[in-house]
């Protein structure tokens, strides 16, 4: 991790119990693995709050802004999106700047 570097967070609600189904959606549209094809892509987790609750949280690590502006810009997410359109009550993005890292 290096400054420069940057996060994006997608926090999607799901309808009220579609929250699996989306998961499931997202994972066979292989999103992960498609954002991973594009250059400048670092690394990406999908996560749950808990077995049944909302939100669906992606947080995806690219090497910069132009990088993480070109997966927005590649036809693929625009494919996949309009799948989950219809399982999901609520989305928000942001996009944060690596500031400073420590790891062990």
């Amino acid at each position: 991790m290096s400054p420069g570097e940057v996060i994006s967070v997608l926090r999607m609600t799901a309808l009220p119990s579609r929250r699996d189904e989306l998961v499931s959606l997202f994972l066979e549209a292989d999103v992960l693995g498609r954002a991973a094809a594009e250059d400048g892509f670092i690394g990406a987790e999908l996560l749950l709050a808990d077995p049944t609750g909302s939100p669906v949280v992606v947080v995806a690590r690219w090497r910069d802004e132009a990088a993480y502006a070109a997966w927005r810009a590649n036809p693929i997410r625009e494919e996949v999106s309009t799948t989950f359109v219809s399982l999901i009550e609520s989305e928000t993005s942001e996009v944060l700047r690596v500031a400073a890292t420590a790891a062990r």
